[in-house]
């Protein structure tokens, strides 16, 4: 795969995250119902990706199984979320603030990977801290959180991850 290919993946990823992550944040003040159909959703769609991708890009990139892994844990997520959508608040919120710190290994690796290549390459450190501290916020404060926050907590998530992405995409577009 090349670098302009790779580049190419990157946008994508950015403009779905941008996407979901305005839907999740604007949406939910509907009702809970869309809130839960929005949340899974999105968890299917940008998991389905994430693993599409992570198959496409193995040979670019050296974490990809732990992209596999966290894009299987959102579609599980997701899937959990639409088939039982009672199910218990703990566990779900558990699951996803481990995501979340998974997800900040897997950025901050794929940051440490590209950082002789890609412009901006150290956003990606400063987007898997605060993913991380995400993480934390949710699995310490789950008997405090309510699902509202915690998909508050997704969707700038999303977009913080889709403005790093684009803005790698754009800084780096006319070097390949």
């Amino acid at each position: 795969m090349s670098e302009k290919r790779f580049l190419c993946f990157l946008l994508i990823e950015g403009i779905i995250l941008l996407l979901l992550g305005l839907e999740i944040l604007i949406l939910p003040k509907v009702t809970s119902i869309t809130f839960g159909a929005v949340i899974c959703s999105s968890f299917i769609i940008y998991g389905s990706y994430k693993i599409f991708a992570a198959l496409i890009s193995k040979n670019y990139s050296k974490h990809y199984v732990l992209n596999i892994i966290l894009g299987s844990i959102l579609v599980l997520l997701g899937l959990t979320l639409f088939f039982l959508p009672f199910t218990n608040f703990t566990i779900i919120s558990s699951i996803l603030g481990l995501y979340f710190i998974l997800e900040s290994f897997s950025t901050q690796a794929f940051a440490f990977q590209t950082k002789s290549t890609l412009y901006f390459w150290w956003a990606n450190i400063i987007l898997a801290i605060i993913q991380f501290l995400i993480g934390l916020i949710i699995i310490l404060g789950i008997s405090n959180i309510s699902f509202w926050l915690v998909g508050t907590f997704v969707g700038l998530d999303f977009l913080l991850t889709s403005f790093v992405l684009i803005n790698i995409f754009s800084s780096n577009k006319y070097l390949y």
